[in-house]
């Protein structure tokens, strides 16, 4: 049998799965750097039922910009222009 000790306390980044793409070289998000869209590599866990929120384990750091939408049309380098929740 094995024992898996789990720490409560550490707080992770979560987005929304239709935030988070996939391509042969694995998962990834688009990151506003520069007025440009920049794909960035993540590893994930298993997105929550309850939330819908998919925690990310790596290739996020604080301060990063992710982009959620409309992720159809974007390529790496697209220029893209910021907008805040509240101007939707």
């Amino acid at each position: 049998s094995i024992r898996v000790n789990r720490k409560s306390d550490i707080n992770l980044p979560a987005l929304k799965n239709e935030a988070i793409l996939t391509d042969t070289g694995g998962k990834f998000v688009y990151t506003l750097k520069h007025g440009r869209a920049c794909v960035t590599r993540i590893l994930c866990g298993t997105t929550d039922a309850e939330s819908g929120l998919t925690p990310i384990f790596a290739g996020l750091k604080a301060g990063d910009k992710v982009i959620t939408g409309p992720l159809a049309e974007l390529e790496d380098g697209t220029p893209v222009t910021e907008q805040t929740q509240e101007n939707n």
